[in-house]
């Protein structure tokens, strides 16, 4: 058994305990969870649980499972309850919503550390080129594509409306050492494993929908999704509208 079929099966293994845990605790039954670990393309994202009718799907990214140790251990112990106690909350929204007080309630019960899970800058890592960490004006660091590190150099800025911050030349910045990555392909031993470390580049448009379906989740207003869809795409304003409205429109993404 490879290394990655072996931490999916752990995967597995805990999600039936921690689902009879929320079983008791909450007085409930959930619905049959689908896993699927490879829907979640890259390293922009742990895990997501999405609600279809009366069926449940938790997606947690297989990229992950073998990056590091690390990110392994916080695969299992934080990213699976996490995503567990959004299914509880779906199918029992007494309980909570998004990422409301009584979400972080179920999450902390299952053992999750009870916070919004989007774009870690540990583990964001862009498929084309350098990775760059740079620290805004308000001291956060912001994850940067090659393509996006060209644009600030050559003049360009962002503000994030939500705090006010914004990126700019003037701000410090530095390259993400990626050796990590490519030494956990390596210990698989197992070539089709090792390619799946690899980030897998998507579109913009796929990648907006992808925030779209992650907002619609969380119940987050649309200046926060659209926001979003700036920090993941680098699209300018009008242009994430155009990306929220085809997304609705033509996919039935908030519908």
């Amino acid at each position: 058994m490879t290394l990655l079929a072996e931490r999916q099966k752990l995967i597995l293994e805990r999600a039936r305990e921690l689902i009879d845990l929320a079983n008791t605790t909450f007085g409930i039954t959930l619905p049959e969870i689908h896993f699927d670990f490879e829907s979640i393309k890259g390293n922009l994202k742990a895990g997501r649980a999405r609600r279809r009718y009366q069926k449940s799907i938790i997606q947690i990214n297989s990229v992950l499972l073998i990056q590091s140790d690390e990110a392994w251990q916080d695969a299992l112990l934080d990213t699976l309850p996490h995503e567990l106690a959004h299914v509880v909350c779906q199918f029992n929204p007494h309980l909570g919503s998004g990422h409301n007080k009584g979400w972080q309630r179920v999450a902390a019960t299952l053992g999750a550390t009870p916070k919004a899970r989007f774009r870690s800058t540990a583990q964001t890592i862009y498929a084309v080129g350098e990775t760059y960490i740079y620290t805004d004006t308000l001291g956060k660091e912001r994850v940067y594509s090659q393509a996006r590190h060209k644009k600030v150099q050559a003049g360009w800025y962002y503000t994030y409306r939500a705090t006010g911050a914004r990126v700019d030349k003037q701000c410090s910045y530095r390259v993400l050492d990626q050796t990590a990555l490519s030494t956990a392909a390596r210990s698989t031993n197992n070539v089709s494993n090792a390619q799946h470390t690899a980030p897998l580049l998507t579109s913009k448009a796929v990648r907006a929908r992808a925030v779209m379906r992650e907002c619609v989740a969380e119940g987050v207003s649309y200046e926060e999704t659209i926001q979003r869809i700036m920090d993941e795409t680098g699209h300018p304003k009008h242009l994430a509208k155009a990306c929220y409205n085809v997304g609705r429109d033509q996919h039935g993404i908030g519908k």
